[in-house]
């Protein structure tokens, strides 16, 4: 058991007997409550090796279709149940996590909605049938995707950048992949992967330590450990070949981007916060490039740009929503990039670096904030973990990690086009 307190919560990490680590934080006096069961799988895995040995395909959209089928049980819709124990319940699936969870300020059925939570997780039930009426729901999902501009963007791009992973692949998945999901698929699926070692629960709520341990164990199956070592693999195996800077899609617009591709093997949580942190500094609403640019009509109120870290994968991205020229616009980014230095900036830094402690220390007050893991590509990290690390990033270590994040970039530029 290790017990924290920062600004005034308590925070408990333990691991039940099963192995199933959890996070919970105690709220007083907050009326509502949240738990989230996740789970280490996306849909950038491409295959399972089993005990190192032998390397089993996944097809593309098999964990968001997994997902799917997890609240269809033998007894009905666990959506239903969630809905009559007065909870909200709903998923999630991404590149590298599923994520299930309830929200509710029902107290009395607590202990009821974590067995909910369990069994949905814990007891997979499939038939062809079901299976067969699924593929139908995502592939309309699928169809609606394919003309979306910004799924366009994304899938462009990452087709570009990285032809070699996972992460190339649609979470969706094809119509053509999802067809050869199965019963039996899903059912060896769910044994590999959706196991204690391989999940994390997070918890929030005016509770006491004992109450949420000893319900935790009551509910929490013992009998499903896997023995062998099981990995998830992200790489294909394949080459990233150029595929085309631009497609035509349902915009009045062009939406034009430049992705950066960096070495994840050498990056950290670290890296994240303060590639963030120099990322507004230099780009964001209050810095002169961008007011320079705005001025030149170079970019407008619909710049945006961000830095993502997943398990085997980071990239710094830039979007901008008009028609400018996708050169231009990759140059004035890069341009900045030399611009990026430490002095006459501390000012602007602690300013930036202050405003962002402030918002996470915000999000403290919303339980869903809270109750699901920051960052997917680490579970055991919680929203109180970043605090201490922006609170002690100074301006010499952000603008060091932020150099290593770029010191070894791939980039590629991407637009989406209104349709001829």
């Amino acid at each position: 058991m290790k017990k924290q307190q920062i600004y005034g919560d308590e925070i408990f990490k333990f691991v039940l007997k099963n192995g199933l680590p959890v996070t919970f934080v105690q709220k007083p006096g907050f009326s509502t409550f949240q738990m989230s069961i996740s789970v280490l799988f996306g849909g950038a895995d491409v295959t399972i090796s089993d005990n190192h040995q032998e390397n089993i395909p996944i097809p593309a959209g098999t964990a968001h279709f997994l997902e799917h089928k997890m609240f269809e049980k033998e007894s009905g819709d666990l959506m239903l149940e969630f809905d009559r124990l007065g909870a909200d319940s709903n998923a999630f699936t991404n590149s590298d996590i599923t994520s299930y969870y309830f929200h509710s300020a029902n107290k009395e059925n607590f202990s009821q909605l974590t067995e909910t939570l369990f069994n949905l997780v814990y007891n997979p039930y499939f038939t062809d049938e079901s299976i067969l009426k699924e593929r139908e729901i995502i592939g309309q999902e699928i169809d609606r995707s394919l003309d979306d501009p910004y799924s366009m963007l994304f899938r462009g791009a990452f087709q570009n950048l990285y032809g070699d992973l996972g992460l190339s692949r649609e979470v969706l998945g094809t119509k053509e992949t999802i067809s050869t999901i199965t019963p039996n698929l899903l059912y060896f699926i769910h044994k590999k992967i959706y196991t204690p070692k391989n999940m994390t629960l997070f918890f929030a709520g005016d509770f006491s330590l004992e109450e949420v341990e000893s319900t935790l164990e009551k509910f929490s199956p013992t009998s499903i450990q896997e023995k062998k070592q099981v990995a998830l693999i992200q790489e294909t195996g394949l080459l990233s070949t150029y595929k085309g800077s631009s497609s035509h899609g349902n915009t009045s617009e062009n939406i034009t981007s430049l992705f950066l591709r960096v070495d994840k093997n050498k990056l950290s949580v670290e890296h994240k916060v303060a590639t963030e942190i120099v990322l507004e500094v230099f780009f964001g609403e209050s810095s002169s490039w961008q007011q320079k640019n705005y001025e030149a009509g170079s970019i407008n109120d619909d710049f945006e740009f961000g830095f993502e870290l997943g398990r085997e994968y980071g990239y710094l991205i830039f979007i901008q929503r008009a028609s400018v020229d996708s050169a231009k616009f990759e140059k004035i980014i890069l341009d900045n990039f030399s611009n990026v230095h430490l002095e006459g900036f501390e000012e602007e830094f602690t300013r930036v670096k202050n405003a962002k402690l402030g918002a996470t220390i915000m999000s403290f007050d919303q339980i869903s904030n809270i109750a699901t893991p920051p960052e997917e590509f680490d579970l055991n990290l919680d929203t109180y973990s970043l605090t201490k690390i922006l609170e002690t990033m100074d301006i010499t270590t952000a603008f060091k990690k932020f150099r290593e994040v770029i010191s070894d970039t791939k980039k590629v530029r991407y637009s989406v086009l209104p349709k001829k």
